[in-house]
């Protein structure tokens, strides 16, 4: 790219989806927790919103959880109206690493 604006051409939007997480998940993937600072306002991400947005939205870890629930692998999504517990992180690294 030589700049930022590159990323938004038909080229470079290609390339960020076939290098997306979504596209290498598989049975083998590893228990995955995201944690987001935006509210979870389904669907609420605007068709212009730059592609910073979208993949810091709650959205974007909804729809990687999707495809997590339809492999039956664990998942934990949170964001600002459904935040981390206390303890949360520690319990899901110890469950799912040891």
């Amino acid at each position: 790219m030589d700049s930022i604006e590159d990323l938004y051409t038909p080229k470079f939007l290609k390339l960020a989806e076939e290098a997306s997480a979504i596209t290498f998940m598989s049975e083998k993937a590893p228990p995955l927790l995201m944690g987001y600072d935006y509210e979870f306002d389904l669907p609420r991400i605007p068709a212009d919103a730059p592609v910073s947005v979208v993949i810091h939205h709650p959205m974007h870890g909804y729809v990687l959880k999707q495809k997590y629930d339809a492999l039956g692998k664990t998942f934990v999504l949170r964001h600002v109206g459904d935040p981390l517990r206390a303890g949360e992180l520690a319990r899901f690294l110890l469950g799912s690493f040891g």
